[in-house]
Parts: C-alpha cells; structure tokens; sequence
C-alpha cells in the first residue's frame, strides 16, 4: 500500500498497488505446501477460515441475571453524551428498548462480555437513527411499523435474503447476498439500507443465531457495485452494531446460464441462406 499527499489539503489517500516483480506463486508451490502441513495444522487452518475456530459457551453454565445487570450498570454509567441515542429510545419507546435491545440477545454474540455487549447496543441504536431518521428509528422493526414505506422496494428484490430453515454443517443461519440486484439507480440507497438492516436484524432474532453466529455468501457484479452503499453495508453485518458476528464471509460469481436462442436464430439464417443459395444456383 502507498500513500498519496495532497499537499493543499494536508490529508492522505490510500491507493492500492500491484507488484510485477514480485515472485510469484505457483500452482505447483501450493500443492506443495499443503501437503507438507500436518492434521492439526489443516484442521486448525479450516477452522479459521471458515470462521469454526469459536469455543461456545454453555449458557447453563454462566449466570445471565448478572450479567445482564453488569451490563445495565455500564449503560447508566456511560456519559451522556457518548448514549445520545439510546437515551432518546428509551423516553420514547421504553417497551421496543427492553424487547429489541435485551442485553442477553447481545452479550451471546461477545462471548457474554459485558463491557462489547453495552457498547453493542449503543451503536444499534446510533445505527437505526442513521439510517431510518427521527420518525421511524423508533418504530417496530416489522413491516408495519419502521418499514411501512419501504415495501415496493422489498417487493422488488434488492439482493440479499436468508432462508430460515437452512443453515450450513456447523449450524449456523447462512446469508446471501447478490449484488447484481442491488441497484441504487432505481430506488437510491436510503431505502436499500434500510432493507439491509431489517433484513439482517431479523436473521438474527433466534438465539442459536446470536450465539453461533451467521455465514455470509455474496455474488459480485462491478457493474452495480457502489461502494458508499458496501461501506455501509458493512456497518450494519459486520460492524458491531447487531446481536450476531459474522464468523465468515465467502465471494463469488453466479454463474449464468448460456442463452441457445442466439445461436439457434443464427443457426437458422444460415441454414436459409445455403438453401436460398442452392435453388438459386439448380432451381
């Protein structure tokens, strides 16, 4: 990585380089290098990168009531300034604060940290404002209440979803994201956001969810990628402000299936043509 200077503005921007000089790395090296890593050493790099490396605690075994307490404590106890947000919630909808934002629902997804989960829920609720404005950051996170104007869009497709029942070998609830389908042009991305987030908040209601985790899939296409919009996508998934962790995330393309109708129409003329060609020459 370099830094460019801009010298009038005194501020750094960070480009991105690719080294041709560099040795490069066969596919014959790899091999190589895998077979020389022993069982525990495979198994332990499997575990990491498909986000398996996590030690799950019994809940039985841990006292939740105390916790939570600890957890209350720290709120109260964390200046005003720094729980603007969450203080606003909770004068204005105390019930959908001790609902949503139910200290357990984020301590398992810290490894029942006290201290992670306090500041988890300051950020949600910084993050809901953010993204749904005064006058729906503190309505139900359903369809009829902080998406009620949203709906078009949802019914339109906007690239990610979950399916409930599935989940993969470990158990753990699997997200898709398609960015494909994600098309700012067409509804802006205000309204995508939000979709985003009640998307991704729902995801993770059940308790197996917040302790376990989820598994993000996401299909590129450059040709819509936006990258103010995956900056705060990310945000939302993956920057600490949902009762879950994204324990790993896996990119590819969808493969597209290949239209035959083109080559069969061409198919055609050319076939008319040697017939047109062959009357005109013996007919």
């Amino acid at each position: 990585l370099s830094f460019k200077i801009n010298k009038n503005r005194k501020t750094r921007t960070m480009v991105s380089g690719v080294s041709f000089t560099s040795p490069r790395y066969t596919a014959e090296q790899e091999r190589a290098d895998r077979s020389a890593l022993t069982l525990k050493e495979k198994t332990m790099l499997e575990a990491e990168v498909f986000g398996m490396d996590r030690i799950h605690l019994p809940e039985g075994e841990l006292h939740l009531e105390e916790l939570s307490y600890q957890v209350e404590t720290i709120l109260e106890e964390t200046p005003v300034e720094e729980k603007r947000v969450l203080e606003q919630a909770v004068k204005i909808c105390p019930e959908l604060v001790r609902e949503e934002t139910d200290a357990v629902k984020f301590l398992r997804s810290v490894d029942y940290d006290p201290a992670r989960a306090a500041q988890r829920i300051i950020h949600f609720w910084e993050a809901r404002l953010d993204f749904f404005g005064e006058e729906r950051a503190f309505l139900p996170m359903t369809l009829e209440g902080a998406m009620a104007d949203d709906l078009e869009v949802l019914k339109g497709g906007f690239g990610m979803t979950y399916e409930a029942p599935k989940r993969d070998l470990k158990g753990r609830k699997v997200m898709l994201v398609d960015r494909s389908l994600i098309d700012t042009k067409k509804y802006g991305r205000d309204p995508l956001l939000r979709l985003i987030f009640y998307t991704a908040f729902n995801a993770v209601r059940d308790p197996q969810t917040q302790i376990q985790g989820t598994v993000g899939v996401i299909f590129n296409d450059m040709r819509t990628f936006d990258r103010i919009l995956f900056k705060k996508w990310q945000r939302i998934v993956s920057g600490g402000c949902l009762p879950t962790q994204v324990r790993a995330f896996h990119s590819g393309k969808r493969e597209k299936k290949k239209e035959k109708k083109g080559y069969c129409f061409v198919l055609l003329l050319m076939v008319g043509f040697f017939c047109f060609l062959f009357f005109l020459v013996y007919g």
